[in-house]
């Protein structure tokens, strides 16, 4: 699979949204990721990261996308985003624990690592099922 592959799988998924006015400049938004086509040249970015000028992903990413398909490559990139917000809140409980000791604090860092970590879990199911 190409990225022309990927472009016009994604372009016509239901559940994508069409994002921009140029002519010369068309675009996707798909389960965190933006596809995007600037006078033939393909570039897939994560949504997640740097906020309002987004990152392109990365080359393992991009592997992901053009060996198992558009949405498996789009679960990719969700899975890496919750694993990094995981890593994280792991930092800030380390420090809540070690320095701050605030409880209320802790326990809300707490419950959002548990709805990370189900969510992360879910996309993997996800993830997994589609290479069956």
């Amino acid at each position: 699979m190409n990225l022309e592959n990927i472009w016009s799988e994604i372009k016509n998924m239901y559940d994508s949204v069409r994002v921009g006015t140029s002519n010369e400049v068309e675009s996707y938004i798909y389960k965190g990721i933006k596809i995007k086509k600037v006078l033939n040249k393909i570039t897939i970015l994560n949504t997640k990261k740097r906020g309002d000028h987004y990152q392109e992903i990365t080359a393992e990413q991009y592997e992901a996308f053009i060996s198992y398909g558009a949405k498996y490559g789009a679960y990719q990139v969700m899975t890496d985003n919750y694993q990094d917000s995981l890593d994280k809140i792991q930092t800030k409980i380390q420090n809540e624990i070690n320095i701050r000791n605030n409880m209320k604090h802790f326990i809300a860092l707490k419950e959002m690592r548990t709805t990370l970590i189900q969510k992360y879990v879910d996309a993997n199911k996800i993830k997994q099922e589609l290479l069956t």
